[in-house]
């Protein structure tokens, strides 16, 4: 058998890159470019990090990333601004930074809003939490929309959940 007459069976696959908005290429598909993306979000993250320590002195960037991690001031400096160790090798921020860096809200906000960006995304929405004054009044709602031969025994079931009387949800 001849070997054309076998590939000409299996059809080609080729590789498939969406392109962005406007740029021609898939955004964060060059190594390079996206480890220095991640890199400049940390430094963002890092410039609005702060930390308080038990005296209430107030330290923000790297001095206040050592803080939190309890590690040396320099290493972090060094780390984070990417600079060269006295050796010549170039430091490198690892993902332990992370841990500190997205446990403060404002420095996740910036993290994250500038990883987005280097993705061509739109920046992420918050969760909004829901209290319970809103939870109650959307079940009874709910309840008020039951048909009336549902909505006694409706309001008699979350009553006795809750340990009150039904009366008192009316």
């Amino acid at each position: 058998m001849r070997r054309d007459s076998i590939s000409q069976g299996v059809p080609s696959i080729g590789t498939r890159t969406e392109p962005g908005i406007s740029s021609g290429v898939n955004p964060g598909s060059n190594p390079v470019e996206m480890r220095d993306a991640v890199y400049r979000a940390m430094q963002l993250a890092l410039e609005s990090f702060e930390h308080k320590d038990e005296a209430g002195n107030v330290t923000t960037g790297p001095a206040a990333l050592a803080e939190a991690m309890g590690a040396a001031r320099s290493d972090t400096y060094l780390r984070v601004a990417r600079k060269e160790d006295g050796k010549g090798s170039l430091c490198r921020a690892f993902i332990d930074f992370l841990g500190p860096l997205l446990a403060h809200g404002a420095a996740r906000r910036a993290f994250v809003d500038s990883l987005m960006a280097a993705l061509d995304y739109e920046a992420p929405v918050p969760r909004r939490r829901v209290t319970d004054e809103e939870m109650g009044r959307a079940t009874l709602a709910w309840v008020r929309a039951l048909p009336s031969s549902m909505r006694d025994a409706a309001l008699a079931d979350i009553a006795a959940s809750l340990g009150i009387r039904a009366e008192s949800l009316k």
